[in-house]
């Protein structure tokens, strides 16, 4: 019995925790094959358990984003709903359809307006806007450089925020749609479709949160990342809204083309990642 259990934790011993970033997948005959792990008829205990923790890890490695290697059909999927949302948006925009909605919404959001609440809102739409998020961005650069020495994460936290601005700027000089004039709490000038603040707050704290899940390795620390995360998105969106600088369906627009944006970027960066591995 202690030789059993003294082979189950050399097969233990030889698996590492896989992180979500990477997607590392495991061979059956190469862990059976370290030292100390027989190969003989009555040993399969050990390899029964070793088996069993890839498949839980194989499928743990994929249960956040779900575009593995092995399911490309899953990144089409994704891709296709933020798409077809957008597009769907884009349609009720065009066709005035969402109008209705839209003002329901701004009346509904701006019924709770406050002083407090204004200073709040001021504060999420600050955080969204291009100065800030050019700060933030050279801060997270730095310690992703210097202490993760993540060169790689790097270009691809650069590439999406770059792409989000380049895409925000060309959608709107496209659509050319009028800001709301119902009831203004700041000035702002340019088009509003689709919202540039949602695009931003989407496209950062989604790869942020993708960057910095297998650095958490506690289930409460990446629920609190994506609460995090989550909680920014909604609230900058909103401020918008309760600023009265955009319709609800900007909000929704920006949210969806960042979707498909990132979703994209983060496919195309785990591709080359596990080519890279591949080759190692």
């Amino acid at each position: 019995m202690s030789d059993l259990f003294g082979r189950v934790r050399c097969c233990f011993s030889h698996m590492d925790l896989c992180p979500l970033a990477e997607f590392r997948l495991f061979d059956f005959n190469t862990v059976i094959g370290k030292k100390g792990c027989h190969k003989s008829l009555y040993d399969w205990q050990p390899f029964f358990f070793c088996d069993m923790i890839m498949v839980i890890q194989k499928k743990t490695c994929r249960s956040f984003f779900m575009i593995g290697n092995k399911c490309p059909y899953r990144l089409s999927i994704i891709i296709f709903i933020f798409f077809f949302s957008f597009l769907l948006v884009t349609l009720f925009v065009q066709t005035g359809k969402i109008e209705k909605f839209d003002l329901s919404i701004i009346h509904f959001v701006q019924g709770f307006e406050t002083p407090l609440l204004t200073s709040i809102m001021l504060f999420f739409t600050k955080i969204g806007s291009f100065p800030i998020v050019t700060l933030l961005f050279l801060l997270i650069s730095l310690f992703l450089y210097f202490v993760f020495h993540h060169r790689s994460e790097l270009v691809l936290f650069a590439v999406v925020i770059a792409g989000t601005l380049v895409i925000n700027r060309l959608l709107k000089e496209y659509f050319e749609r009028v800001r709301p004039d119902i009831h203004r709490l700041i000035e702002i000038g340019g088009y509003s479709f689709p919202s540039g603040h949602a695009m931003t707050a989407f496209s950062v704290y989604t790869i942020l949160a993708f960057l910095f899940w297998r650095h958490i390795s506690t289930r409460f620390g990446r629920i609190m990342l994506l609460i995090f995360s989550a909680l920014f998105i909604f609230m900058i969106g909103i401020s918008r809204i309760y600023l009265g600088v955009h319709y609800p369906s900007d909000i929704l627009g920006g949210y969806f083309v960042s979707g498909m944006w990132c979703t994209l970027a983060i496919g195309f960066f785990q591709k080359y990642k596990n080519r890279n591995h591949a080759k190692d």
